[in-house]
């Protein structure tokens, strides 16, 4: 079957593919990993994660797979006192996760999976 990325498509495909599709939304974070990793390393790999996951089942799918952008923001205040961190509440985080997937939604998805790479999102997700 098909893998697409939401961000690499126009409004006519993802209508066309939307209804059937499986979306699949990457999430991580941008925090502080010590001095040896860089900020971006959840999302990085949460991304990643996703495609490679996309591309291996397109084979097997009955369905389309649309991956969206990541989301590059978490959970991470406790990672605040280190430095380098970008961080959502829990409270916000949760409803940035519920108004894309009503944004999906209004675009005709009816399937959706959230593929976290960072354990403080764990909650919100």
């Amino acid at each position: 079957m098909t893998v697409v990325r939401w961000h690499e498509s126009n409004r006519e495909r993802l209508a066309e593919l939307l209804p059937e599709a499986l979306v699949l939304l990457p999430v991580g974070a941008t925090e502080q990993h010590g001095p040896h990793l860089a900020t971006g390393t959840d999302w990085f790999l949460a991304q990643s994660i996703t495609e490679r996951a996309a591309f291996d089942a397109a084979q097997r799918s009955a369905r389309p797979l649309v991956i969206t952008p990541p989301v590059a923001f978490g959970a991470s205040d406790h990672h605040l006192p280190f430095g380098g961190t970008l961080s959502l509440t829990a409270e916000t985080m949760q409803a940035v996760l519920i108004d894309l997937a009503r944004s999906a939604a209004a675009s005709g998805a009816q399937r959706l999976v959230l593929v976290n790479g960072h354990g403080g999102n764990s909650g919100a997700c």
